[in-house]
């Protein structure tokens, strides 16, 4: 979970990328990110 955090300095789209591929690996898609 650390990685994401440190991992904030990428562009928002790699960020963003990250964001719904930690979301998907907890099961969990928020609609805001479609």
């Amino acid at each position: 979970m650390s990685r994401v955090w440190v991992a904030v300095t990428p562009s928002p789209r790699t960020l963003r990328a990250e964001l719904l591929r930690l979301c998907a690996r907890i099961g969990y898609s928020p609609p805001a990110f479609l």
